[in-house]
């Protein structure tokens, strides 16, 4: 349907929606719309060149899709934290431990300080467990 509307740059289209609250649509939120999308549904888009354009039918069109699907249930996302279940009764231990997913971009490093008292923690169990 992009073929016989009037095309903009998302650039230039922030210019031309509605501002909320004072603030403009920013062009990375048009950007995620069209790549990830809202609910399950994407903004129509074309690729010129290095730039991404849509048109104001499109917003419309992608907005009265969202319109919707207010009624219809979110699908649950995965949870990002998952709890390891308790094996230990030591009572130091007993908090639940958090073991974070396999997701690289979502992976944080231990600081040297976290690690240390780590170690203490771990030298501490053996010699009150004797091994």
């Amino acid at each position: 349907m992009l073929s016989t509307e009037a095309v903009h740059t998302f650039a230039e289209l922030t210019r031309k929606l509605p501002s909320f609250n004072g603030k403009r649509i920013h062009v990375s939120t048009l950007h995620r719309w069209c790549q990830r999308g809202v609910r399950g549904v994407r903004l129509e888009h074309r690729r010129l060149g290095g730039r991404m354009v849509t048109s104001l039918e499109a917003v419309d069109r992608f907005s009265a899709r969202l319109a919707e699907t207010v009624d219809e249930p979110v699908r649950d996302a995965e949870p990002t934290v998952q709890i390891e279940p308790e094996v230990r009764s030591a009572s130091h231990l007993t908090k639940p431990h958090f073991v974070e997913t396999h997701d690289r971009r979502r992976r944080r490093r231990r600081t040297g300080r976290a690690r240390s008292t780590a170690i203490e923690r771990a030298e501490r169990y053996l010699r009150e467990h004797g091994a």
